[in-house]
């Protein structure tokens, strides 16, 4: 019989603002965590640069002392939007850092092979790979160290690489759109060919609350985990169109259980807050079960359902964003190049929502 091995997989780990002497994993979370592989996607840059990336809503950034916050970690994730907050020297300090901490990470390069390296551990006798993409802050001539792009082919070409290797693959991805329920067709399309091409799993963060998931070819797909280390204030000053949604601060974490050749998936739900992170209750627990499966129906409906409802949904994210861009960029008070580049940041899926914020006498 195998060893069992066990990971657990969260969502967003941002520092920014966050006590590193007073915010704990309660001792049930901690119990977990305890003899596993745990992974976090860190949305900040662990630096002192100054400089920062422009045409951004927030910048983030924290002290290394900060990584306390993350003592029970083995591996992080770079691949976020967050993570060029201060450009190539925010990246850098945030490698050396992490490095010095010991912890073992994914997610950026100097080149998109780079950047798309794996990051493998090996624990039970398996070889278990991690590798992470985003959409945003990627390698340009711009940014000379940074994310790589979810280009399927060079994804599909990565997995069949590491499965030739005899891994367990688990890509990461940072996509999709802040505070909706249902991932976009983009990200269903670039997750079902990381199945077709051997992943064992797909995990994504970036939304900022647990979206649905489902299950491709007896495959997990989990789009989004929501929050793990989160400064409530963050939804307090306009940038969450939903700030009092418990879902905020409901969330949770992936236990993935390795044996005998069966890979096994259980979300374990917790609450948040900015001092903490507690396990949730039983009773907790199987309502947010039910939750899950509830927002997770539609991806089981036919096609044309799924895309009606997404789009309606696609409605409200659009008036938040444009909100975003006028409060937080200006966008109204910059000059048309300056504008052109804002737009340029937009992908097929965004023109698509925008047509569906359009026509929205359409969905509803």
């Amino acid at each position: 019989m195998d060893n069992k091995t066990r990971i657990n997989v969260f969502g967003d780990l941002c520092l920014f603002g966050v006590d590193p002497n007073s915010f704990k994993f309660g001792d049930d979370v901690k119990a977990l965590m305890h003899d596993a592989v745990n992974v976090g996607n860190l949305e900040c840059p662990i630096t002192e640069a100054t400089t920062q990336k422009g045409y951004k809503s927030a910048h983030f950034k924290v002290p290394e002392e900060s990584l306390k916050l993350l003592e029970d970690f083995q591996v992080l994730s770079l691949a976020n939007n967050h993570i060029a907050d201060y450009l190539e020297k925010g990246i850098q300090d945030t490698i050396k850092h992490v490095e010095e901490k010991g912890f073992k990470w994914f997610g950026v390069g100097t080149s998109y092979d780079e950047a798309l390296k794996p990051c493998i551990i090996e624990a039970g006798g398996r070889k278990i790979a991690f590798f992470g993409a985003s959409r945003w802050s990627n390698i340009s001539k711009e940014l000379k160290i940074g994310t790589a792009s979810e280009n399927i082919s060079k994804l599909k070409n990565q997995i069949k690489a590491l499965k030739s290797q005899g891994c367990i693959v688990i890509p990461n991805f940072h996509w999709g759109y802040e505070y909706v329920r249902i991932p976009a067709p983009r990200e269903r399309k670039i997750a079902k060919a990381c199945i077709d091409a051997g992943a064992d799993m797909v995990i994504g963060s970036h939304p900022h609350i647990y979206q649905g998931y489902e299950i491709y070819k007896g495959k997990p797909i989990y789009y989004s985990l929501g929050n793990a280390i989160f400064l409530s204030e963050r939804f307090d000053n306009g940038m969450a169109p939903i700030k009092d949604d418990p879902r905020l601060f409901n969330a949770f974490f992936l236990q993935i259980t390795l044996q005998d050749n069966q890979v096994q998936v259980q979300p374990i739900g917790y609450q948040l807050s900015d001092t903490g992170l507690r396990l949730l209750t039983p009773e907790e627990q199987e309502k947010q079960n039910q939750e899950l499966e509830h927002v997770s129906e539609i991806l089981r409906k036919p096609y044309i359902k799924y895309w009606k409802q997404y789009y309606r949904q696609a409605v409200s994210s659009c008036d938040h964003h444009i909100y975003m861009k006028h409060r937080f960029q200006k966008i109204d008070k910059k000059k048309t190049k300056d504008k052109l580049k804002i737009l340029m940041n937009f992908n097929s899926q965004d023109l698509r929502n925008r047509l569906a914020h359009l026509f929205r006498w359409f969905f509803k």
